[in-house]
């Protein structure tokens, strides 16, 4: 429903029972992972995470997780969360509420999480008070676009944007990896010698 790169503070307002940032006064953050999982990319994640005892939260589509099993079960068995990114990627946009429900409910049959991120932030707007009634919608406030900008620009990024209680988004595709490999290590240690923990999105 949005794409937007850091959502202005009015869609905090339009949209209060989503969750756009934790709030909290501790030093923790809240690192997610987008469109998994994948062989290439969830152990490596899960390896980089662990070496500063940081959880995470992957937000998975079905069709990957029924293509990828092993690399899931790593997920939860190494303390970390789980959470539905509909079963084929699809967009809120270009679907009917129907198609769009139907999409999240197959991915929840394999996933089985009360949490839901719309893929590339685009919920269908018709389908947001059903959604809500049984899953907690789960936004960010930074966005790593490591998509798109180049690995150096995408750790500056993050590094400007992020505050306490942050929820930043990285994915777990073919554009993104490499960029990926050069900017979590450096998030999770410049994060960590500032004090801070990684936690998984809280879901109450």
């Amino acid at each position: 429903m949005f794409g937007f790169k850091h959502p202005p503070k009015i869609l905090n307002w339009l949209f209060p029972s989503f969750l756009w940032r934790v709030s909290t006064k501790k030093k923790e953050l809240y690192l997610t992972f987008d469109d998994g999982p994948s062989p290439h990319s969830t152990k490596w994640i899960i390896e980089k995470l662990n070496e500063y005892k940081a959880k995470g939260t992957f937000f998975c589509t079905g069709e990957k997780v029924n293509l990828f099993s092993n690399d899931f079960k790593e997920i939860i068995n190494n303390g970390h969360l789980v959470g539905n990114h509909t079963n084929d990627h699809i967009n809120g946009w270009t679907s009917t509420k129907n198609e769009y429900i139907q999409n999240i409910e197959k991915c929840n049959k394999v996933i089985k999480s009360n949490l839901f991120r719309p893929p590339y932030g685009k919920i269908h707007p018709l389908s947001i008070s059903e959604i809500k009634n049984k899953y907690k919608i789960i936004m960010w406030d930074v966005m790593s676009y490591d998509f798109k900008l180049e690995k150096e620009a995408c750790y500056k990024e993050i590094i400007k944007k992020t505050k306490k209680g942050s929820i930043i988004v990285f994915h777990e595709n073919s554009k993104s990896f490499d960029k990926l490999k050069y900017v979590l290590p450096k998030i999770l240690k410049y994060f960590s010698k500032k004090g801070y923990r990684f936690n998984t999105i809280p879901i109450n």
